[in-house]
């Protein structure tokens, strides 16, 4: 037996069956701009079909593909912000990861002289304690901007990519492999 059916049921009926799994990815332009990367990089192709689960990243949006990889895309402004929010977190936890010089050039209290190097080094014995990191957040001038810099040197991949360290773009999204 053969069902004829229209072009606007056959259309209905791929509807309800989107609108039953709660998440309509053709309608989803990062969805999009994630598959035309994928198809533009690997070997295999990619469709809708090869996207298995789509959660909120903190301002983005993570996509776990079928073969188990993990991506989060998201606008220019989007990766911004995240990695804004990710390099505080992480300069907060470890404000003397960067050089003397680095940090010198965000305090107008220290100076290229040996006893700025010595509080340096000795906060860093101590950046730990919150002794150690009450005096770095007052020799500091300006710690968003110590964040911003801090991105501008390493880029935003470097916070956002989970050790991929690499930023992709399609159309005008980026993409960041997660593992």
């Amino acid at each position: 037996m053969k069902i004829i059916i229209t072009e606007s049921q056959f259309k209905r009926l791929v509807e309800n069956i989107i609108k039953e799994k709660e998440y309509d990815r053709f309608n989803d332009p990062k969805a999009l701009a994630l598959i035309n990367f994928l198809n533009s990089t690997e070997d295999k192709e990619y469709g809708f079909i090869h996207i298995k689960n789509v959660n909120p990243y903190f301002g983005m949006t993570e996509y776990e593909l079928t073969n188990d990889k993990a991506y989060i895309v998201g606008t220019d402004s989007e990766a911004n912000n995240l990695s804004f929010e990710i390099a505080t977190d992480m300069l907060r936890d470890d404000p003397l990861y960067f050089t003397d010089d680095f940090i010198i050039s965000h305090s107008s209290v220290l100076k290229d002289d040996k006893i700025s190097h010595d509080i340096l080094e000795l906060l860093r014995n101590e950046e730990k304690t919150n002794t150690g990191l009450y005096i770095f957040d007052k020799l500091i001038d300006d710690f968003d901007q110590y964040v911003r810099d801090a991105i501008k040197l390493h880029g935003r991949e470097s916070y956002i990519g989970a050790g991929f360290n690499k930023e992709d773009k399609s159309g005008d999204y980026y993409i960041y492999r997660m593992e």
